[in-house]
């Protein structure tokens, strides 16, 4: 009984990493995803002003 409540605990306590993890993983995403699209319309600005 206690081997299996400690089991239960550590598989939760890696779950918990693991979601962290994934979660962390999203957000550096995001932010290279915004990072991305600040370039993009910064060439897109540069394209615009070498029109004029």
């Amino acid at each position: 009984m206690k081997e299996s409540e400690v089991g239960v605990k550590e598989r939760h306590r890696i779950g918990n990493l693991r979601n962290s993890f994934f979660v962390l993983r999203a957000v550096s995403t995001d932010k290279d995803f915004v990072d991305r699209r600040r370039l993009v319309s910064q060439r897109v600005q540069s394209k615009e002003e070498e029109k004029e």
